[in-house]
């Protein structure tokens, strides 16, 4: 027991599988995490992941390691952490690929980089027997100096862009974080809650924080929906926490989760959910180039295609 709006204005292509043997995820699986201290800070979040599963209905027990390289992006966690070795000799099943500021594009032309190392680790998971996972992250604290709220916006649906055209690409799942994180953010839970409550520092998740991307990766993994979980891992210490703030970032959580799955999931749709504040899902033979910009259908490596969001550009920069 854990101690105690709208989503972003972006329209969502869903296609209409994505083809694993490992999604949704097994009792007994075997899970990597490859990132940096956005999954390691506040108790690790492939920890939090790890007790959701297990408090969820059916149950499930995996087996969890992570590859953490501090401060890094992508291409580091590839070239020097040790994690392609480690995923070539570990027999996962799901490998959690999390990149940094590459997904905005930060420093100017590292979006590319995040492309083509994402490629990588792919075809290293691929050839190893397991399923990629991409872990969308999220920009910094809206109250910093530094960021302000037109910043914070635009990184943020750069993030959603970037990460889910790549995610179509590769024919991967992709884990939202960043999109619900920035939903969450624009309309706040009920109760007295910050603006910055899911920030530890200027750009770390809390402990809130972590529980809330555990929730978003229940839904991804098992396709089921994350309302109603409710187990403890660490205190929740920065806002008065209770079932009502719970289960209303569980529902946010699912009904975004639900635009990156593919047709036919399982769990029922939030009550909550209406047309007027969630994005609708259409499918059909779309997919997507690495510039974000919508295709002809085609052949995609035969995992599907994932999901693309489209807002009129062929891709948001940072300001």
């Amino acid at each position: 027991m854990l101690r105690a709006g709208r989503v972003a204005c972006v329209a969502v292509v869903a296609a209409s599988s994505i083809v694993s043997a490992q999604i949704p995820v097994a009792d007994n699986a075997r899970i990597y995490w490859v990132g940096n201290s956005y999954t390691d800070r506040s108790g690790g979040l492939h920890e939090y992941v790890k007790r959701a599963l297990a408090a969820g209905s059916p149950s499930i027990t995996i087996t969890v390691e992570s590859n953490i390289s501090g401060g890094k992006d992508i291409d580091y966690m590839y070239d020097s952490s040790g994690a392609v070795a480690r995923i070539q000799s570990g027999d996962w099943d799901i490998v959690v690929v999390q990149g940094y500021w590459s997904g905005i594009d930060y420093p100017a032309g590292s979006l590319a980089m995040l492309q083509r190392y994402a490629a990588k680790f792919d075809s290293v998971i691929t050839a190893a027997g397991a399923q990629m996972v991409l872990f969308m992250p999220w920009t910094g604290n809206p109250l910093v100096a530094w960021m302000g709220a037109t910043k914070f916006h635009n990184d943020m649906v750069a993030f959603q862009t970037n990460y889910t055209a790549l995610g179509s690409h590769l024919g991967v799942p992709v884990a939202p974080c960043g999109h619900v994180w920035h939903s969450l953010t624009d309309t706040l839970p009920p109760g007295n809650v910050p603006r910055d409550y899911l920030y530890a520092d200027d750009i770390h998740p809390n402990n809130l924080a972590q529980y809330l991307n555990s929730w978003i990766f229940y839904a991804i993994l098992t396709r089921r929906s994350p309302v109603g979980l409710d187990y403890y891992y660490t205190d929740v210490t920065n806002v008065t926490y209770n079932a009502t703030i719970r289960t209303a970032m569980q529902e946010r959580a699912w009904a975004i989760a639900q635009m990156y799955l593919p047709t036919g999931v399982v769990g029922p749709r939030v009550s909550s959910a209406t047309p007027a504040t969630v994005p609708q899902r259409m499918t059909g033979p779309r997919e997507c180039d690495l510039r974000g910009r919508v295709g002809a259908a085609g052949a995609d490596r035969g995992r599907g295609s994932g999901v693309l969001i489209v807002d009129g550009r062929s891709r948001v920069r940072r300001p």
